[in-house]
């Protein structure tokens, strides 16, 4: 602004924080959420077992296993993701 060019403004706004998206904010509350719910899980599948609450058990074990899925799901939407821009760029060259 007065003449003189710093790094940060040279720089395009998308590319100087590489966090700020929303998207991969989104990302990092999922993925958040799911390890919240698979401690949840295990604990209360846990506390089951040790007061002989069979429901609870259970309730904690699904509650694990549909948090471990989300995961999963996750991680291959961004495995997808990759894949898309690395074919992408491949026919930028």
């Amino acid at each position: 602004m007065n003449g003189k060019s710093t790094a940060q403004e040279d720089v395009p706004p998308a590319a100087c924080c590489a966090f700020s998206t929303k998207e991969t904010d989104m990302g990092l509350a999922d993925k958040m959420r799911n390890k919240a719910d698979q401690a949840s899980g295990k604990a209360k599948e846990t506390a089951g077992k040790i007061t002989g609450d069979r429901r609870l058990e259970v309730e904690g074990r699904l509650q694990h296993g549909k948090a471990t899925l989300a995961e999963g799901a996750e991680n291959l939407k961004e495995g997808a993701k990759d894949v898309a821009e690395h074919i992408t760029d491949a026919f930028k060259k």
